[in-house]
């Protein structure tokens, strides 16, 4: 026996060393008993990897990969030059000169993107030509209109500055990727500050959709003032009527919509009549009741109401009705300019009787005709405005005193909203405006057509 297992064990250390490595790999075809041996002695060494095919996926993707770096090598230098640029003129320049620079930057392509990208932070406390370039930076990225760097903003956002984080969040407002950039920005929502969570709203508004509509909704909520007008700004400039019965039951809490009063008239006006007409008794009661909100804010309220509400029913008038008993001469004029606007004649006879019994009784005081023109311009009734004003200018004539200039504005108000818009020029050259004064006319709606006139608009440069 024992020789018989010596012979066995000598039959055993003459096997192929290869044998073994192999048997994982082929175990799994399952050999029948006994065959195990011959297959491993048969399989011999392992082959060597096969070369990738020319026209592999893999291939492809090694070759995309090696052209993109070559790309981005090749843009670094004019990346770098374009942003030396902006931060050494570190402001906007004239309008030509900036289109040139914005051109070079878009010339770039979207390879460029992952380059511009560290530009887009200018540091938490910015010098202005590091805010200036980030912010060009920003810009030019919204333009690529890529969403290629969705990705990358994310994962940039938690190291940049406060400043860059905003330049971020503002590029997402406008990504392609709609999805990502939206559920990104609601987690940042939710989770950061008032100044950030404003960027945030803004920026889903920007994206719109049912789902961010319901995060603006939510937001409205939002302890913060700030942080309800900013997402009160974003509604109106986005149009989203989506949150209309949200902005409703905002205004039914007095203490809460007092402080944004202005934003809430400005999304209304957005919306138009139409969509907010069963909201107008709502907005009125705001204006009269005990709310605590000042009186700035009632009559924007009061100025606002005719355009909200196409017409007058009982029960805006009942709103109003406190108003109308007001001992504030302001707000008693106003509540009934806004009823006279929406049809109500005893409103308009009322304001007429009081200014008629003004001019009665102080015929010989410019003034007197001055308010009346003042009322009768917000009545829509702009020929007798102008009669008033002209009376007001010929009392202060005959008093050889200095004319107020007011009464040449006003008068020239009263003739540009009557479409009569020689005499309101003329009246205008009266006025001897400063260069600040004509600017800031030039840009209101009530003098448009006036500075539209090729040549009567002549009079605001």
């Amino acid at each position: 026996m024992l020789l018989a297992l010596a012979a066995a064990l000598a039959w055993m250390s003459h096997q192929p060393p290869a044998a073994t490595p192999v048997l994982p790999a082929i175990s799994r075809f399952r050999s029948p008993p006994g065959e195990t041996s011959r297959l491993a002695l048969a399989a011999g060494p392992p082959p060597p990897a096969p070369a990738l095919r020319a026209d592999s996926l893999e291939e492809f993707l090694r070759r995309a990969r090696e052209k993109r770096a070559e790309r981005l090598a090749a843009l670094r230098a004019p990346v770098g030059e374009i942003v030396a640029r902006l931060e050494e003129r570190g402001r906007p320049g004239p309008e030509r000169q900036m289109a040139a620079i914005r051109a070079e930057l878009d010339a770039l392509g979207v390879e460029a993107a992952p380059l511009l990208l560290p530009h887009l932070d200018p540091g938490p406390t910015p010098s202005p030509a590091a805010a200036f370039r980030a912010a060009e930076i920003a810009e030019t990225l919204i333009r690529m209109r890529t969403a290629s760097i969705t990705a990358s903003l994310i994962d940039f956002f938690p190291t940049a500055s406060r400043p860059g984080q905003r330049n971020v969040v503002k590029i997402l407002g406008q990504a392609p990727d709609r999805a990502r950039a939206s559920a990104f920005l609601t987690e940042l929502f939710r989770a950061e500050g008032a100044a950030l969570r404003q960027e945030c709203v803004i920026a889903l508004a920007q994206l719109g959709g049912p789902e961010n509509a319901l995060v603006l909704r939510e937001a409205l909520t939002d302890a913060n003032p700030s942080v309800v007008e900013a997402v009160l700004a974003a509604l109106a400039a986005n149009t989203t009527v989506e949150a209309l019965e949200a902005v409703r039951e905002l205004v039914r809490d007095p203490s809460r919509a007092s402080p944004v009063v202005l934003a809430i008239l400005a999304y209304y006006a957005q919306c138009g009549a139409a969509v907010v007409q069963d909201a107008k008794v709502e907005v009125a009661r705001l204006a009269a009741g005990e709310s605590g909100i000042g009186k700035a804010e009632r009559l924007a309220i009061l100025a606002a109401l005719p355009a909200l509400a196409p017409e007058r029913d009982r029960a805006l008038a009942e709103a109003l009705a406190p108003l109308l008993e007001s001992r504030d001469d302001e707000l008693w004029d106003a509540a009934r300019v806004a009823l006279a606007l929406l049809g109500d004649r005893g409103a308009r006879g009322e304001l007429r009787r009081k200014y008629d019994e003004l001019v009665r009784t102080q015929e010989a005081w410019n003034g007197a005709y001055e308010r009346r023109a003042a009322i009768l311009l917000r009545l829509g009734e702009y020929a007798d405005a102008a009669k008033d004003y002209e009376r007001a200018i010929g009392i202060s004539m005959t008093r050889r005193q200095t004319t107020d200039q007011t009464l040449y504005v006003g008068l020239a108000r009263a003739h540009a909203l009557d479409g009569r818009l020689k005499p309101a020029y003329e009246a205008l050259m009266h006025a001897y405006l400063t260069p600040k004064q004509r600017q800031e006319l030039a840009a209101d709606p009530d003098f448009a057509a006036l500075a539209a006139h090729a040549r009567y608009g002549k009079i605001f440069e």
